[in-house]
């Protein structure tokens, strides 16, 4: 099945996205349930295309590359969670999703939610809150900074460079051509200013503060083996975001397994999660 490419204007941008549904009659298309998927940090959709293919079995899938992803042009401001999730909202008004399936809080038109990993406050990365703190104040520092900009962008575009830089940082059963090949790719798809911004803005998450409580059905899908948060107290907390949960394990090897890890994915989702999806 192949995703269809789309463009839209929402608010002041442009947005690229992808549908997929396995009906092959239109009208069943449109009266299936909408399922908007949000792709991760580093990412555009197509890095889920195997994850897309597959729900596409049960509803109509839309997948934007959200704004400064993919081929998505970035924003004029900057590109913070609570901004991009406006042009997603913006986005799912504009085509009129209702009663959809979403990893995002626009809670009023949703029927379900699905939330992959999604990290609930700053306390609860894995990393030491000093080295939390001086990332967080480089990559904000970066994101202004021409010159660090210019630097960045430069090693960004040298394929070589970042080939070397990605083997040294893999595991040495990861150093294969096309892992490395396909990390490469993903760390070029969004300018650095966009990369800076959004990483910046991450690591100061902190729904703590917001004091949510939302009743909308959710699934909350983690695994246990993830290397950036502390899964225990990270579910814990979205659990009481979420009183109305179920909560799925996926037996992933990291937060992002590296390379294109759509098979075990869909594998994960199908022996975990199927019977869930025609609810």
């Amino acid at each position: 099945m192949e995703l269809i490419a789309h463009d839209i204007s929402v608010l002041d941008t442009t947005i690229h996205y992808y549908t997929a549904s396995s009906s092959l009659h239109q009208a069943d298309v449109e009266g299936r349930r909408p399922l908007l998927f949000i792709h991760g940090h580093r990412a555009d959709a197509l890095r889920y295309k195997g994850v897309i293919t597959y729900l596409a079995r049960f509803f109509t899938v839309y997948a934007p590359d959200l704004p400064g992803f993919g081929k998505s042009p970035p924003l004029t401001m900057r590109h913070t969670m609570e901004n991009l999730a406006k042009y997603v909202a913006a986005f799912a008004e504009r085509l009129e999703l209702n009663n959809m399936i979403l990893a995002l809080l626009i809670e009023p038109k949703l029927k379900q939610i699905i939330l992959l990993g999604t990290p609930y406050d700053k306390r609860f990365f894995k990393m030491s809150n000093q080295k939390r703190e001086t990332m967080v104040r480089f990559f904000t520092l970066a994101a202004k900074s021409k010159t660090i900009l210019f630097v960045a962008d430069k090693i960004q575009k040298n394929n070589q460079i970042m080939k070397f830089l990605i083997k040294r940082r893999l595991p040495k059963d990861k150093r294969t051509k096309e892992i490395i090949d396909y990390e490469v790719h993903f760390w070029q798809i969004m300018p650095m200013k966009v990369w800076f911004e959004s990483a910046s803005d991450l690591l100061q998450t902190a729904l703590a503060d917001k004091n949510l409580k939302i009743e909308t059905p959710a699934f909350l899908v983690e695994t246990p083996n993830d290397h950036l948060l502390q899964v225990d107290k990270n579910l814990a907390a979205l659990k009481k975001v979420f009183p109305n949960h179920k909560v799925i394990m996926f037996p992933l090897n990291r937060h992002v397994p590296y390379g294109d890890f759509n098979e075990d994915f869909v594998s994960a989702l199908a022996s975990r999660f199927e019977r869930y999806l025609g609810d």
